[in-house]
């Protein structure tokens, strides 16, 4: 009796599921008991599509026919589709079955090794083929439109959910279950003090997973950051699109702005951080007094445990003569804090240059609400520009698709500047209540921030109070150059007080 392998397929699990399978192979089983040919084995494609030759069940059916050449005849299939949709891949797959003296049948089309079953099952898998072809054409086209109508056709990046087609709504919505967390990543980074590895550190803290409940690695982040989708924008270089998405932004256009450079400037800002060691806040502020080059700190093993020092890294300095600088962290700190404490004016004079601060926000102020309608009145203008150039393609047809496109991003970046621009000019300008309160309350205690600060605070405190950084000998500071601000409070304590403007509270206020 002549022996066969089935063979079944499905494209997909939803078919899988529909029991498919099932019907493919009672419907190969019945035909070779109709044709007197015992079944040998069965093998199951689940979920794979004929498209490629390359399938995992397919390659162990052609493996077991090489081994078992001897014993079996035929290759039994539901359709010619099931097979193969692709007719140089059947022609192919047909030959090495005929080189181990198999022949491929079909339960349900007339196929065999005549010259005319040959041809037969040839062009059934041409018109399998052509029908791919002619769906993948119409994919590709409905997929093209909708992205040029401002809809996004693919599985939407983590922080947003598909909409359904055909409900009127946006392509794509926020997340509920992760949407805040993308947004403080994007926030998070904008600012510049932090590495993507932090960001990462912070956002899986807060509970982020990817859609399979993994964790996120580095490399997804920086994908993230880079994906214009979360600034509500569509772009597509393959298929030359660029334009704005019907669903809403999950941060603005300025944050994201500010991260695509903090991205671009990744190494520098790399660098910093690696030398700016928040454990050692006096690293590379302070210098030798001897040699004048700034002091790194590290930990020295001592009996029982590590403990942490400054010193100076100039292998040709002397010191004083004996040895160089090399000084206990809590030692040298404890001065630190001694010489914070040592700026703490009269109160009386804190009152009086928090009135004169008052009138300094007020002209800065100005300036700042002038700059704003500036920038608006850009914004504006960009928009004007945009909107004739959508006009100029979409019904003029003045202009071709390349130019329209090349002309739309450079507006877009124009805009995206303006933006952050708008967004940066409202950070660098506080609340007046809040920046008086924080001026009284340093002014009060110059040592509250530095020894209540967060590490990253403490960075940035010292060099504005010490612009230039200090010198060390070992047991105290040299003479130091303070922030302005202290410089006038000696001069109103000796009754100076024409040496304070308004120009010189300038480096009080940030940006």
């Amino acid at each position: 009796m002549k022996r066969t392998v089935i063979y079944t397929r499905v494209s997909s699990h939803k078919q899988v599921d529909n029991y498919s399978l099932p019907h493919q192979k009672d419907t190969c089983e019945r035909y070779c008991h109709r044709e007197g040919i015992e079944v040998d084995s069965l093998f199951e494609e689940r979920g794979e599509s004929a498209k490629t030759a390359d399938r995992t069940q397919l390659n162990k059916l052609l493996l077991y026919c090489r081994r078992n050449r001897k014993r079996l005849d035929y290759v039994v299939v539901f359709k010619v589709n099931r097979f193969t949709r692709k007719a140089h891949d059947h022609t192919t797959l047909q030959a090495l079955l005929a080189k181990y003296g198999i022949v491929l049948r079909s339960a349900t089309e007339q196929i065999d090794e005549t010259p005319a079953g040959r041809f037969m099952g040839t062009v059934l898998a041409a018109q399998g083929e052509l029908e791919n072809d002619i769906k993948s054409e119409v994919t590709r086209q409905n997929m093209l439109n909708a992205l040029r109508a401002g809809r996004w056709p693919h599985q939407g990046p983590l922080g947003y959910v598909n909409v359904p087609k055909g409900t009127g709504r946006a392509s794509l919505d926020w997340d509920p279950q992760c949407a805040e967390h993308i947004q403080g990543m994007f926030e998070m980074y904008a600012t510049g003090k932090w590495s993507k590895t932090d960001v990462l550190r912070h956002a899986t803290a807060k509970g982020l997973r990817t859609r399979k409940g993994n964790r996120l690695g580095a490399q997804q982040v920086t994908k993230m950051l880079k994906n214009r989708l979360y600034e509500g924008w569509i772009e597509s270089k393959a298929w030359e699109i660029s334009n704005e998405g019907d669903f809403r932004a999950l941060v603005s256009k300025a944050v994201f702005a500010r991260v695509q450079r903090v991205l671009a400037r990744r190494g520098n800002v790399k660098a910093t951080r690696s030398m700016n060691d928040p454990a050692l806040p006096l690293r590379r502020f302070v210098r030798c007094s001897w040699c004048g080059t700034p002091i790194t700190g590290s930990k020295a093993k001592g009996r029982s445990k590590k403990y942490p020092y400054y010193w100076c890294k100039q292998k040709a300095c002397k010191g004083d003569g004996e040895r160089k600088l090399f000084v206990k962290k809590d030692k040298i700190e404890d001065r630190f804090v001694g010489l914070l404490d040592s700026l703490t004016p009269a109160p009386g004079l804190v009152d009086l240059l928090v009135e004169i601060l008052k009138d300094v926000w007020k002209s800065r102020h100005a300036e700042t609400a002038k700059r704003r309608s500036d920038l608006e009145a850009k914004q504006t203008s960009l928009t004007t520009k945009r909107e004739r150039l959508v006009a100029a393609f979409v019904y003029k047809e003045a202009i071709d698709q390349d130019t329209y496109n090349a002309e739309l991003s450079r507006l877009h970046a124009e805009e995206s500047d303006v933006l952050a621009a708008m967004g940066e000019l409202g950070e660098s300008e506080p609340a007046r209540k809040d920046l008086i309160a924080l001026a009284r309350e340093v002014l009060l205690d110059p040592t509250k921030p530095w020894v209540e600060g967060d590490p990253e605070m403490r960075l940035v405190y010292q060099r504005f109070i010490f612009p230039e950084g200090l010198t060390y000998d070992g047991e105290s500071f040299g003479t130091a150059v303070t922030s302005p601000v202290f410089g006038w409070l000696r001069s109103l304590e000796q009754g100076n007080e024409k040496v304070v403007t308004r120009r010189g509270f300038e480096p009080l206020l940030p940006g």
